[in-house]
């Protein structure tokens, strides 16, 4: 967990870690049992759950749509099994997600992966760089853009559901 380190000494205002996922459409009794089925050829994937930085993934989905880009949802509830968990494992407070593509024969010798796939999330990483840059993407904007745990005193402090999501 280097990236702990790393990110307790850095604190960055984002962190965005590019991994693999498994291709589940052909895990073997697998993919049906409880995951969604993340397939390869079908585009780029996007961790979203409990620690992913909803904002910073609106920002990553609308430049996919710029370039063209189909994203896969990776659902994960607290832990995404990447170096985007570094932020949360060293209590920094940052916009945090893990972007990648489905390969399959993970940790073997013969893992595969489609060229389209890894090509879409460069080019969507490379869209949202540029986006950043050209809005003049700032610390603050991340910092009060999603609730801030860390500041809450009570749970009525917190953001509440609406009426349709109960």
């Amino acid at each position: 967990f280097g990236s702990r380190v790393m990110v307790q000494e850095m604190r960055p205002d984002v962190l965005i870690a590019v991994d693999v996922n498994h291709d589940y459409d052909t895990a073997p009794d697998k993919g049906k049992q409880r995951y969604q089925p993340l397939k390869l050829g079908d585009g780029m994937t996007m961790c979203v759950g409990a620690i992913a930085s909803e904002q910073l993934n609106g920002q990553l989905e609308a430049a996919a749509k710029t370039v063209g880009v189909t994203v896969q949802r990776d659902v994960r509830g607290r832990d995404t099994g990447t170096d985007a968990m570094a932020a949360v494992l060293a209590s920094v407070d940052c916009a945090a997600t893990s972007v990648g593509f489905p390969i399959r024969n993970m940790h073997t010798v013969s893992e595969l992966a489609h060229a389209g796939d890894v090509l879409g999330c460069v080019d969507v990483l490379h869209a949202w760089l540029e986006s950043a840059a050209a809005t003049q993407l700032s610390a603050t904007g991340f910092r009060d853009g999603h609730p801030r745990l860390d500041h809450a005193t009570s749970p009525r402090a917190l953001p509440q559901p609406t009426a349709d999501c109960k």
